[in-house]
């Protein structure tokens, strides 16, 4: 009887160990890699996520603007919450391997992965 629980409970171990959540899809390869382009005019813009917040920085010159906050995504958009400002900003995004088409308010641009 004893070995039969035991044999049991080292299952139930292997078992639950072996259960893990591993994010996968467009929402895993938009939000696990840092984005970055190079735009027409000299700007650059990056985008990057951690944990439930997203940062988008676009310069140009001596101007920079930085949009962060809270975000929302799901296969083919994402929404940056940034509260300090009352605004949200909508992005819709296509993912291409180490591309990422990213579109905001009719305008797209190309971003690559950065492998940090």
């Amino acid at each position: 009887m004893k070995k039969l629980v035991a044999a049991l409970l080292l299952c139930m171990i292997f078992v639950i160990c072996g259960c893990s959540k591993s994010a996968s899809g467009s929402v895993a390869e938009l939000t696990q890699r840092r984005w970055s382009a190079k735009l027409e005019g000299g700007g650059e813009a990056s985008l990057s996520f951690s944990g439930d917040r997203a940062e988008l920085i676009m310069s140009s010159g001596d101007e920079r603007e930085v949009i962060e906050g809270e975000y929302i995504a799901d296969e083919s958009a994402f929404v940056i919450f940034d509260k300090p400002i009352c605004r949200n900003y909508s992005f819709t995004y296509v993912p291409h391997g180490e591309k990422l088409e990213l579109t905001f308010e009719g305008g797209t641009i190309e971003m690559t992965a950065q492998n940090d």
